[in-house]
């Protein structure tokens, strides 16, 4: 990392610091810097900035980034985006009463798969599902989701429960000689 990309804040020795990947010896040195980086294509093209460790090897000089700094990045992309985080995506599933991923991809309908990857910060959700994500954060919402889903599994062809469900119209002779004479005419044709 050149000096231009970044405003070293503060160095440090990092004792729970892996080995340096390339020559394999301890002697970690972290330095917090301001990392500027582009995120976005084309005319949607804009730089960010999130604070990062960037760690350096005391024996060979090599610098890289780890697991943290990634996240870190990813976190301000979310920021940016106006969407939650991984961290927080996964403190809704915890904070529900500690459901495992496939008991609140059951409820929610939502991807097992895809719930891990947005916990795990491998893919971020779009709006609207961010939005359903918020309304969870809410205990009573998760509730009433969790009713849904177990009536409709106890009764899977009753549509009864569901609020403002359609009336079924009783079909009579009337109706179906009205249906036989029925005509559909644009407005103003000549």
């Amino acid at each position: 990392m050149s000096r231009q990309d970044r405003d070293v804040v503060l160095s440090d020795v990092h004792n729970d610091a892996p080995s340096c990947p390339d020559c394999e010896r301890d002697g970690i040195v972290t330095e917090w810097i301001e990392h500027r980086f582009p995120y976005g294509r084309e005319e949607n093209l804009v730089e960010l900035s999130a604070r990062i460790p960037v760690r350096r090897c005391e024996e060979c000089g090599n610098q890289f980034l780890d697991a943290e700094a990634e996240d870190l990045m990813h976190e301000a992309v979310c920021r940016h985006l106006g969407v939650m985080t991984s961290s927080e995506v996964r403190a809704i599933r915890r904070q529900s009463g500690r459901l495992s991923r496939a008991e609140f991809a059951r409820i929610t309908r939502l991807g097992e798969a895809t719930i891990g990857r947005w916990e795990r910060g491998e893919l971020i959700q779009n709006a609207a599902y961010d939005q359903l994500l918020y309304l969870l954060t809410f205990p009573e919402n998760l509730v009433r989701i969790r009713e849904r889903v177990e009536m409709r599994e106890r009764n899977p062809h009753s549509m009864t429960h569901v609020a403002g469900a359609f009336r079924v119209l009783n079909v009579t002779r009337g109706l179906r000689a009205q249906a036989r004479e029925f005509i559909l005419t644009t407005v103003g044709a000549a």
